[in-house]
């Protein structure tokens, strides 16, 4: 028996070292992988948070640009949307002008009954800025003569200087070839209404015969007196915007201010009449 276990202490002891040794082995390796893992992870870790980042910088900056064209597309609906009401404001305030002038020439037939009308178009003008001379597209054929009157919902224009078949040549007050028997509204003061070459450059008339003794004021109005066969009476000229005197004589001008703007006449009424009287020059 003793000789047995004699025999198998070495056996024993030499398969315990072999475990713990091999315990041992394991316990390292493990302990190995670990730290090696920490390496790994603490190396690579700083890469991982700057591919996040920049995956996450990716991902805003589409998102971003995905949103500015969103707002651009917003904006040009909303340009879109502005420049179609700005279009219907336009055609509102056209209809709306086009009303009042309407209105205003209605009130005009009625106060001269006596006056057949022919509503015209202007289809051309003399050079620049103010409608010295200008077309309309009607003529003999719709009854049109030389020296009817021509008027728009303001007042006096002017009067017909040459007819064709389909259409007439209009001289209006601006034209230094036209003279207009007129008087005061205010003081009844009779008065002469003529354009110059000087004013006419400015939209502006010359009035001259003003009494000595008169008490007329800047912004009166003067008006068609109806004397002289060409104008019928009462049709608004315009309003006294200042006086002049020319040199030593005593004589004294006014200077009047149209009511109709002779920069923007587009459409017109003829007083038809049967007189063919010429031209006023008193």
């Amino acid at each position: 028996m003793k000789q047995y276990i004699s025999k198998i202490l070495p056996v024993f002891a030499i398969t315990m070292f072999i475990c713990a040794a091999t315990f041992f082995l394991f316990y390292i390796a493990d302990g190995v992988r670990l730290t090696a893992r920490n390496v790994v992870q603490t190396m690579v870790s700083p890469g991982q948070t700057v591919v996040t980042k920049g995956i996450e910088g990716v991902e805003a900056f589409v998102q971003n640009i995905r949103d500015n064209q969103a707002l651009r597309e917003e904006l040009e609906e909303t340009k879109r949307q502005l420049a179609q009401y700005q279009e219907l404001v336009r055609e509102y305030q056209h209809y709306a002008d086009r009303n009042e002038e309407l209105s205003k020439l209605l009130n005009i037939t009625e106060e001269y009954k006596d006056y057949e009308y022919v509503h015209a178009t202007v289809i051309a003008k003399s050079p620049g800025i103010f409608f010295y001379q200008f077309t309309i597209n009607k003529g003999s054929k719709d009854g049109i003569s030389v020296n009817d009157t021509v008027i728009n919902g303001d007042g006096l224009i002017g009067r017909v200087s040459e007819v064709s078949l389909n259409s007439a040549t209009i001289s209006t007050l601006l034209d230094e070839s036209t003279y207009v028997s007129s008087v005061m509204t205010a003081t009844r003061d009779m008065v002469m209404v003529y354009g110059t070459y000087q004013l006419k450059t400015e939209g502006r008339l010359m009035m001259e015969y003003i009494p000595s003794s008169t008490n007329i004021k800047i912004g009166d109005a003067v008006e068609t007196s109806g004397i002289g066969g060409i104008y019928p009476g009462g049709l608004i000229i315009g309003t006294v915007e200042g006086f002049v005197q020319e040199g030593t004589s005593i004589e004294q001008y006014a200077i009047i201010k149209p009511v109709v703007d002779f920069s923007k006449i587009e459409t017109v009424m003829i007083l038809k009449t049967s007189q063919t009287g010429g031209q006023e020059n008193e």
